[in-house]
């Protein structure tokens, strides 16, 4: 199915994701209306696009008439939820991550829109189904998980609803080829899909075990995973990027829908507790009031290190594997094109020993007394080799 009859994008929230989302939809020469509830809110996203826009624009990755063009005619800010999306071919939310907040946003929506509009969340955990509910089209309705920082990162998750047609699905996958995305068609709907089922969240467990008992200097671990994976940003950098009350809210999700064990820490909690969100708030696990905090390598033995972080994400995605979720594939393009990994879990898993790999998993869920860290089968029985 061709994306041809979206012209008109709507993005409902300017925050991290919400603008960048907007910026790589427009600069593919889409028309985008950027809602949000606050002036304030919609200054700081399109603020940060026109930042983002006037690098690209130095080093030639765009022209000044590409340039000009976003900024005369296809960005458009609302604050007027009606008028941002009644003319919309597509809509995508962008909201915090709390069930209530977006099937409230898409009943109103969903109102308001043609029949014809495509109804999307970029919900990076919940079920898309569970949203779908509050609509009166969940055969249009999709989960369109794209990654941060948006323009960098060029995965999107292509989640399939319980009742999304075909004919949506093969719309979405065109329109993120049409933007300069890297597809990834999910036919399961579960809660966290692929890229936090796997990359994002059992890590976060562990992240959040270290926190509490203070195991490893945050920056200690990320030097590591970066060495380790070549990629930008480490876990504890990757958890304040995307926001500390996303972690929570997501977190909170998955302990009801998954396991208990993915509870949020309490480190975490106090930090969300007393306002520091991270980077938007300026302080998170780190403090960024100075601009970017210095990573570096404070610590060069460690109880727990990267190499454990890829342990427990290897052991989440055999579980899924199992569950005929996805392939291993599907699991390392997601660590390459979602996170900008040199490779993925899986074939790091390829140099490792069953045995060992599993011992190692059994000791982690017994220093961090969590079940979800215990080896599959399939490790035991070497199965990934």
């Amino acid at each position: 199915m061709s994306a041809d009859p979206i012209r008109t994008v709507a993005v409902l929230g300017a925050g991290i994701m919400g603008h960048g989302i907007a910026q790589v939809t427009v600069m593919s020469g889409y028309t985008v209306h950027l809602y949000d509830i606050k002036q304030a809110y919609l200054d700081r996203g399109i603020n940060a696009m026109d930042e983002s826009l006037g690098r690209l624009l130095a080093k030639g990755k765009i022209s000044n008439d590409q340039y000009l063009q976003i900024k005369s005619d296809l960005l458009k800010p609302f604050l007027n939820l009606e008028a941002a999306v009644q003319g919309a071919d597509l809509v995508i939310e962008a909201i915090p991550e709390v069930m209530e907040l977006k099937r409230n946003m898409f009943t109103e929506v969903d109102n308001i829109c043609p029949p014809h509009t495509i109804l999307a969340t970029n919900t990076s955990t919940i079920r898309p189904s569970q949203i779908a509910t509050a609509t009166q089209r969940p055969d249009r309705f999709l989960g369109m998980h794209y990654f941060t920082p948006v323009v960098f990162m060029p995965l999107i998750e292509i989640i399939r609803a319980d009742q999304t047609s075909e004919e949506t699905m093969g719309i979405a996958l065109d329109f993120a080829l049409k933007t300069e995305r890297v597809p990834l068609r999910i036919e399961k709907d579960t809660p966290g899909f692929i890229a936090n089922r796997v990359l994002q969240f059992p890590k976060s467990v562990l992240l959040g075990c270290i926190l509490d008992q203070d195991i490893v200097k945050p920056e200690a671990l990320d030097d590591q995973w970066r060495t380790l994976t070549g990629s930008a940003l480490g876990p504890f950098e990757i958890m304040d990027f995307a926001g500390l009350d996303t972690y929570i809210n997501a977190s909170n999700y998955l302990s009801r829908e998954l396991h208990p064990d993915y509870t949020p820490c309490r480190v975490i909690q106090e930090k969300v507790n007393a306002g520091q969100l991270g980077r938007k708030s300026g302080r998170g696990i780190y403090d960024y009031s100075d601009g970017k905090p210095k990573i570096g390598l404070s610590e060069t033995e460690t109880a727990i290190t990267a190499h454990d972080v890829m342990a427990v994400m290897i052991n989440e995605a055999t579980k899924i594997i199992e569950e005929g979720l996805c392939t291993a594939e599907d699991v390392d393009k997601t660590a390459i094109y979602g996170m900008r990994d040199k490779e993925g879990p899986m074939t790091y898993a390829k140099r490792l020993k069953p045995a060992e790999l599993a011992q190692r998993l059994d000791e982690l869920a017994d220093m961090c007394d969590k079940e979800i860290f215990r080896p599959t089968e399939y490790i035991r029985m070497g199965a990934y080799l």
